[in-house]
């Protein structure tokens, strides 16, 4: 493939055109949810906002008259978007491989405008398609996760945000590949522990479960955020939560989002690294330091968390919680910034499992300082924790090479 095969690029006509639609339509839906009673509260702006999405879906997505899913071949790349979820089917038998692209966010220099669109792409055939399925499909979201299993893949959680409302999901919805049907989950209350509203959790599968940890949820710009650390657990095979208690004096990672994570197989865990959370304001106001003058002044309101543990899955087949194990301190990592052999503490990190390793590549550190703003640091490189060792190790990339005449390398 080509270089622009991975890298999508923004088409500004299309965007500005669909914008200007969805905002009148938006626009006509608030007026419309919000009319009709006069009330006032928070309870009559939930039932708004909840018949604000019911109708935005309804406006945002193609009607199917068939009863089946309609697939449209796309000219180009899909919308430009952010946080959306990308997950890989591989067909043994037809010996194909396609990426689902679902949900996601764009800003398009007015407002953000959350996506419901779910396309696939063909690996083998390089090209775009629009699936339009029929109802009941889940409503418009970004930051949720998606994980694949048996021929389908499982979205759960997420969030829409309204111009001064944050909405965060705790549905659950599978989509069967093969089909291409969408249907939601909804396991009996009465069985197992189940997993509240939240967005930037991570999810993996083991085996034949699914294991969620962390997430962050907000209910209100004026109201403070809150973040977790807890465990949820789904049996795939029979759609039930397990019972997984959250005792308060067991050890485990501080509550974050957008921590890095991947299942290694051979050792039945999952490691979690870094992440990201909010200091509340009584805590933002002790980080303080002295400047020159020997001021003090607020260093930043958030916390990138450095440290690395690691979650042993195999007490789930005994009916049994999963535990926690620190693998890294944070003052561990601070000991070994300075080899440059361990990433610093970060968030948004790229990550896969290898062999006994869980490689990691990139991420950001956000640092909130007075009157909220924040000043940002992107990483580009790439490392790889060794749960044998217990250490992180950087990879090195070797230098690029061209081929010369009669195909023989030729250093630059």
């Amino acid at each position: 493939f080509s270089r622009s095969t991975f890298f999508p690029f923004f088409l500004p006509m299309v965007v500005k055109l669909e914008a200007k639609q969805e905002k009148a339509a938006r626009k006509r839906l608030t007026k419309e949810a919000r009319g009709g009673d006069g009330a006032e509260g928070g309870d009559s702006d939930a039932f708004a906002f909840e018949a604000l999405l019911q109708q935005y879906k309804a406006t945002d997505r193609k009607e199917v008259q068939s009863g089946q899913a309609e697939v449209v071949a796309l000219d180009g790349f899909p919308l430009a978007r952010a946080n959306a979820s990308l997950t890989l089917y591989e067909d043994a038998k037809k010996k194909n491989a396609e990426l689902f692209l679902f949900g996601g966010e764009y800003y398009d220099g007015i407002e953000n405008i959350v996506l419901d669109h779910l396309l696939k792409y063909d690996l083998g055939k390089n090209e775009w398609k629009r699936i339009n399925t029929t109802n009941p499909t889940p409503l418009p979201r970004c930051a949720h996760s998606c994980v694949y299993y048996n021929h389908a893949f499982y979205v759960f959680g997420g969030e829409k945000a309204s111009a001064d409302q944050y909405y965060h999901y705790k549905d659950l919805w599978r989509y069967d590949i093969k089909l291409q049907k969408w249907e939601e989950i909804k396991a009996p209350k009465a069985t197992g522990t189940h997993p509240t509203a939240r967005s930037g959790h991570t999810a993996v599968v083991w085996k034949h479960y699914m294991v969620i940890f962390g997430g962050f949820y907000e209910a209100t710009k004026d109201t403070s955020p809150r973040w977790y650390n807890d465990v949820y657990v789904m049996d795939l095979q029979t759609n039930l939560w397990l019972d997984i208690p959250h005792s308060k004096l067991t050890s485990r990672p501080e509550p974050r989002s957008a921590c890095n994570s991947a299942v290694i197989d051979e050792e039945d865990c999952l490691i979690v690294h870094g992440g990201f959370s909010k200091l509340s304001k009584g805590n933002s106001l002790s980080r303080t330091h002295a400047n020159d003058r020997g001021d003090a002044t607020i260093t930043s309101e958030t916390k990138v968390h450095n440290d690395t543990w690691v979650l042993r899955l195999k007490p789930i087949l005994s009916n049994k919680p999963p535990s926690w194990e620190r693998l890294t301190s944070s003052v561990q990592r601070n000991a070994l910034r300075s080899l440059n052999s361990s990433p610093d503490g970060r968030a948004g990190t790229a990550s896969v499992a290898f062999k006994n390793r869980m490689v990691s590549f990139g991420g950001v550190v956000d640092a909130e300082n007075l009157h909220h703003k924040l000043n940002s640091v992107f990483y580009a490189d790439l490392f790889a924790f060794d749960i044998e060792r217990r250490k992180w190790f950087p990879i090195h990339i070797n230098k690029s090479a061209a081929v010369g005449k009669g195909g023989k390398r030729r250093r630059r």
